[in-house]
């Protein structure tokens, strides 16, 4: 699931469409994939492939941060 929203978030071997990337970031996430939560909160903080939405963002950035992501703890510190 995480390796397809690369694909559709830099339009490899497909067209690039940042709402279906946004939209599997998102189904990764649910499933507790760390990596897709730190990308996700990423589509949130810069509002690509859904509204800018800076609240949720921070709640996704800790999420991952408490998985031990590193670029999440980095990102929620700033």
């Amino acid at each position: 699931m995480h390796s397809l929203t690369y694909c559709y978030n830099n339009g490899e071997k497909i067209e690039k469409n940042l709402r279906m990337a946004f939209y599997w970031f998102k189904k990764a996430a649910e499933k507790g994939h760390e990596g897709s939560m730190y990308d996700l909160a990423l589509c949130y903080h810069n509002g690509e492939g859904t509204e800018k939405d800076l609240k949720m963002a921070f709640y996704l950035y800790q999420k991952a941060a408490e998985k031990g992501h590193k670029e999440s703890m980095y990102d929620l510190a700033l």
